[in-house]
């Protein structure tokens, strides 16, 4: 064959891999397109709109500081009570997360009064906080140890990241023309900020000191990844700086600014990377216990009482794993020795003490059957426990779908003014109505006409009016009806 004909030959594949890189560039640009339009925000973000209102809500004064003691008052009965939903009732009149997005703000954009404002409000609500709880649980009769209270004296990586992904959430819902409000009452609940300031104050009634500096560390990371992600998220979305007419004033407030933020990263990143080791410790320890101690077959009267196992991190090294078990048989030393073996194949266990506590002889027949008594009661209780917290959750989606038919009245009625001169007053309610076979929610408007507007002209209004309603709140169920 000639170098002619195989020139012409080669054409044909060189066009065809031409067309594959082509159609190849073509969906990459496809595919970066369709991605940025979906997570596209900056277009959609109303940074005036949005600094004014979390500015709005640094303030503590009058109402707003009635309303902390409330929800104070409230959390803490719901602590002492170990009642979940009392404590998320709590969680949703908060007002602390104001001052804590108004420093990730300020931080932000170089806002120096704006931080100043922030820290002096949000200091006076901790100290107010503390002390509303400590006089609770102080001067209460009841002050029981609930399983509520105490899962507030121990951080760990769960929390860090709901703070983290909370503060994210808030900040970007906070930022977007319209605020979503099911994300604000949803992050509310999430990042728990009030529960560990009420166990602080009980930590100080009861005299442990312990359950205070547990809570107030749990306090301060919810309170530090908040600000840092609310910092994030207006870097992100170049919120406009806060400019100075002095120059020299206008650096040393952005040194300032950047100082603070420096200075707030890196306690965060240090207490990550503290609370993460732990979770990655216990996540060993769990598992070690789950394929020796667990499956350990006793062949008399003995128990392994999970529910009373200690594991405590230290970061040093020193750390333990304390198991109890129960009954008058007892585990040969050659086992546990065994055991302590198998720890040191764990790489984060090498270093940590296990512990072995057990039952003796004299371990009478009536204690053993009480601690298993007492085990199958607390693992009932644990399943009423589930079903409680099943149920919870079906109560805040359907409060999340309701708050998903929120109406912009403020908004709505001033355009209706706009385009309809002849009203005189609109309300608005949602009426509940049934067929008696199932209830429901029915958004209602009532609007009142001028005097002197003729019959015919009402009604063409009102048709036009309801038509409007509902493609401007995008809801087909929409009444509107005329009162006198």
């Amino acid at each position: 064959m000639s170098e002619d004909q195989l020139e012409k030959g080669s054409i044909p594949n060189q066009d065809s891999g031409d067309e594959v890189k082509k159609d190849f560039k073509g969906l990459l640009g496809s595919v970066r397109k369709f991605l940025s339009e979906l997570l596209e925000i900056r277009t959609n973000t109303d940074a005036a709109a949005t600094k004014e209102s979390i500015i709005a809500d640094i303030s503590f004064k009058g109402h707003t500081s009635w309303i902390l003691v409330c929800s104070i008052f409230i959390a803490s009965i719901g602590l002492n009570a170990n009642s979940t939903a009392v404590v998320i009732g709590a969680m949703l009149i908060s007002p602390l997360m104001g001052p804590i997005l108004g420093m990730g703000l300020s931080l932000a954009i170089n806002d120096i009064d704006t931080l100043r404002r922030s820290l002096k409000n949000f200091t006076v609500m901790v100290v107010l906080s503390v002390i509303t709880a400590f006089l609770f649980f102080y001067l209460f009769p009841l002050r029981d140890e609930s399983s509520e209270l105490l899962a507030r004296t121990k951080p760990d990586i769960r929390d860090v990241l709901i703070a983290f992904f909370g503060g994210l959430a808030l900040v970007i819902a906070r930022a977007k023309k319209g605020t979503i409000a099911s994300v604000i009452f949803g992050v509310a609940i999430a990042t728990a900020l009030m529960p560990p300031l009420c166990t602080v104050g009980f930590g100080l009634a009861i005299g442990k000191p312990l359950y205070a500096a547990g809570a107030m560390y749990l306090f301060t990371i919810n309170t530090i990844f908040i600000g840092l992600a609310t910092f994030l998220v207006i870097k992100f979305l170049r919120f406009p700086m806060v400019r100075y007419a002095n120059s020299q004033r206008r650096r040393m407030i952005a040194r300032l600014a950047s100082i603070t933020g420096i200075l707030v990263m890196i306690p965060a990143g240090f207490t990550f990377y503290n609370v993460f080791q732990e979770s990655l410790f216990r996540k060993q320890a769990q598992q070690f216990l789950e394929e020796t101690i667990e499956v350990y077959q006793f062949n008399g009267a003995g128990r392994y009482v999970d529910n009373l196992t200690k594991i405590e991190y230290v970061d040093d090294g020193a750390s333990l794993l304390e198991v109890v078990c129960m009954g008058d048989e007892l585990i040969p030393e050659n086992v546990i020795n065994t055991w302590r073996t198998q720890k040191n194949q764990y790489s984060r266990l090498k270093n940590a003490e296990l512990h072995v506590i057990q039952g003796g002889k004299d371990d009478s027949e009536e204690k053993f059957n009480f601690v298993s008594e007492l085990y199958e009661r607390n693992k009932a209780d644990l399943l009423n426990k589930d079903e409680q917290i099943r149920l919870l959750e079906e109560e805040v989606a359907s409060l999340t779908k309701n708050m998903g038919k929120q109406v912009p009245f403020k908004d709505v009625s001033a355009e209706a003014r706009a385009n309809y001169g002849n009203i005189e007053r609109l309300g608005f309610s949602y009426q509940i109505q049934t067929d008696f076979k199932k209830l429901d929610t029915v958004p209602v408007f009532e609007v009142k006409w001028k005097q002197g507007v003729q019959n015919a002209q009402k009604e063409a209004d009102i048709k036009k009016m309801q038509a409007w309603l509902k493609i401007r709140l995008r809801d087909s169920t929409i009444v509107l009806k005329e009162v006198e």
